[in-house]
């Protein structure tokens, strides 16, 4: 009994490192890319909802849409930026 006790603990032991690892590699995954609503992009861009909105037709922005929020990756709003729109 106390052998198969000990083995119990072990494999949950193995497993909760496992999920342990996995958590942290989301976590690291997550964090390289950084997603930047609407309203933070036109700051730093200082740029109309409009003029947004055409960048995103002309591929210049790369966005996602969240329910009613658009999301813009930092890296192609930084891109944008220092190639001078």
């Amino acid at each position: 009994m106390k052998h198969l006790l000990e083995k119990i603990i072990q494999l949950l032991e193995t497993h909760f490192e496992e999920l342990r690892q996995e958590r942290q590699e989301t976590l690291l995954a997550r964090n390289k890319d950084v997603w930047l609503d609407s309203d933070t992009v036109q700051r730093m861009l200082r740029v109309t909802d409009r003029t947004l909105f055409n960048y995103i037709k002309q591929g210049k922005l790369v966005s996602v849409k969240r329910g009613h929020v658009r999301y813009f990756q930092e890296a192609s709003v930084l891109a944008l930026m220092e190639k001078g729109r």
